[in-house]
């Protein structure tokens, strides 16, 4: 009579639970994420009931027949006509929108008649709901962008560099923010000064810029900064009251130093692989130092 397993037979058992398991597994992680869709589909869909319904209380009171609408950080929206904001019957251009659970952040909503027909970039939960060709609700997820230029906090592009330049006033000549150019062409200066370009969160800077000076984000809500390989200096206070930054990645981290002084021809050797560090060093730590790259 038998009174156990051999060891050949207690490894096919665990051979076995592992094929099992590897076949298992990744079923049920898909199952999850479905589920997971299918709820945030459902959340995205009666939001947009929610604003239909919101629209046609509107119009019962007030003239108010948009055909565009984008949403806010808050999760209201600003609606428009013939590229003319509208007013709501209290009197402000938002309309609220008052439903359970998480509103989207960001994206626009095209009506007609009053109805829905198309969506765009509508963001929550980190993915970006849109319509397919037969009005269904589909999802993509964020993406790192590439091109330089300035982004909002969902990464969605809101100038790109040219247009810094050409639309915004952004003097290629300015392209090293010392003081002493003309401070109506910085940066910062831009940026503060135009309600569309002060949502912007991360900011790709372009290779034709060479040095960063000083002041050049002072007291600016940038979270996210992308410096190319261009850049071999950067002043002093640069990023002075920059509180919100996060993380600044240095696409060429070789060769920095801090430097006591612009003139100082030695300085100690700085790592600058860390996004999140350097933003601490930048804003924080090292941000009465000089940084160059030799």
């Amino acid at each position: 009579m038998r009174k156990g397993f051999t060891l050949i037979e207690l490894l096919a058992v665990i051979v076995i639970l592992a094929i099992i398991a590897l076949i298992a597994v990744p079923i049920v992680i898909n199952i999850i994420n479905d589920a997971k869709e299918e709820s945030l589909k459902r959340s995205v869909q009666s939001y947009l009931d929610t604003v239909t319904n919101r629209i046609i209380q509107e119009n019962l009171k007030v003239k108010y027949n948009p055909d565009e609408c984008i949403i806010q950080e808050d999760g209201n929206l600003i609606c428009s006509e013939n590229s003319n904001e509208l007013t709501t019957s209290d009197g402000t251009n938002i309309l609220k929108i008052d439903i359970k659970g998480s509103k989207p952040s960001s994206g626009t909503i095209k009506l007609q008649n009053g109805k829905i027909i198309d969506i765009d970039g509508i963001y929550l939960e980190n993915k970006y709901a849109n319509f397919d060709e037969n009005k269904n609700i589909v999802f993509s997820t964020l993406q790192m962008p590439t091109e330089p230029g300035l982004y909002d906090k969902n990464r969605k592009l809101i100038a790109s560099w040219d247009e810094l330049v050409n639309d915004y006033g952004f003097n290629i000549s300015d392209a090293h923010y010392y003081p002493g150019h003309n401070e109506s062409t910085m940066f910062k200066t831009i940026i503060n000064n135009n309600q569309n370009l002060k949502k912007g969160k991360m900011l790709i800077i372009s290779n034709s810029v060479t040095s960063i000076g000083g002041n050049a984000f002072q007291n600016m809500g940038l979270t996210n900064i992308i410096i190319p390989s261009s850049v071999t200096s950067i002043e002093q206070t640069a990023f002075q009251n920059c509180s919100s930054l996060e993380s600044v990645t240095f696409e060429n981290t070789t060769g920095w130093f801090i430097l006591s002084s612009s003139n100082a021809t030695s300085g100690d050797s700085i790592d600058v692989t860390d996004a999140s560090t350097n933003a601490i060093n930048l804003k924080s730590t090292y941000m009465g130092k000089y940084w160059k790259r030799s």
